[in-house]
């Protein structure tokens, strides 16, 4: 069973949960992949210390042009929706950082002065962690396209014979978190009881509506705030709240000490247990 673990709005514990959920899984002699599909900022390994095996490149395809031989026509210019490349008299010029590897212009080219070259966009770890298979995408500094790289590193997980595979999804509901969700069965969306949370959550069950993935609530720090409008709101989706994390200072100081709660601070791991359950209660649905 392939689980994004989802939220709208950085900084709510999705990686919390999404390591601790693998943590969890991973006790009950399940095979699990954990995937930190977070490529702008992947923290997964703070909590799960892996043992890097290999790492991959990855890549996306770009066109190079054979300036000697191109006659300026300016077709591949015209083509182009995302300004990628820059006709001017008979000089052409390719901005790869624009591309967004559509390949229209290799098509537009009457005459073939293209070529395919990989653009080298970050790299793809994998390890083990315990008995956690472990990957990581991880986007060069500097670098504005995500969602490329968020899909390499989940085909990758997703290939492997498991279980549950864990996908620690990007925050927001950008092309980048479209592609770590999309292969998954499941979204559990980490939110927070605050005003901003609610906002996000919003945005984050639309997306999953429009992905028509069923989706479940963890709700972090739940003693933080006024829930009241967040439950409401809720009932109203029909959607299931799963678990409550506490707003447990233990849990603070252990996520600052890059070590997870699971097994230390008995609250959390029965809200765990909880989210588990539900998961489990999906997975017999499915079937």
């Amino acid at each position: 069973m392939k689980i994004a673990v989802a939220g709208a709005k950085g900084g709510v514990g999705k990686t919390l949960v999404a390591t601790a959920l693998a943590q969890y899984l991973g006790r009950s002699n399940h095979r699990v992949v954990y995937c930190d599909a977070d490529v702008e900022g992947p923290n997964g390994k703070l909590f799960l210390h892996p043992d890097i095996e290999r790492v991959h490149p990855g890549s996306v395809t770009v066109p190079m042009l054979n300036a000697a031989k191109c006659s300026g026509c300016g077709t591949c210019q015209s083509i182009c929706a995302f300004n990628a490349i820059l006709a001017v008299g008979k000089k052409v010029m390719v901005f790869s950082e624009l591309c967004h590897s559509c390949e229209a212009c290799f098509i537009a080219c009457a005459d073939g002065m293209l070529t395919r070259h990989n653009r080298h966009v970050g790299n793809i770890s994998m390890g083990m962690a315990g008995n956690i298979r472990f990957f990581e995408g991880a986007l060069n500094v500097g670098e504005a396209r995500v969602a490329p790289l968020v899909s390499q590193v989940v085909h990758a997980a997703v290939r492997q014979a498991a279980d549950y595979i864990i996908i620690d999804n990007p925050p927001g509901t950008s092309c980048a978190a479209v592609a770590g969700q999309e292969d998954a069965d499941v979204v559990v969306l980490v939110t927070e009881p605050t005003p901003f949370g609610l906002h996000d959550l919003k945005l984050a069950l639309a997306l999953g509506r429009r992905l028509n993935k069923s989706m479940l609530v963890v709700l972090n720090r739940a003693d933080l705030g006024d829930d009241k409008d967040m439950m409401a709101y809720l009932a109203s989706e029909a959607v299931d709240q799963v678990a409550r994390i506490p707003f447990d200072r233990q849990i603070a100081v252990m996520t600052a000490d890059g070590k997870s709660p699971l097994g230390y601070v008995p609250a959390f791991d029965e809200q765990m247990h909880h989210v588990a359950a539900a998961i489990h209660r999906l997975q017999e649905a499915i079937a």
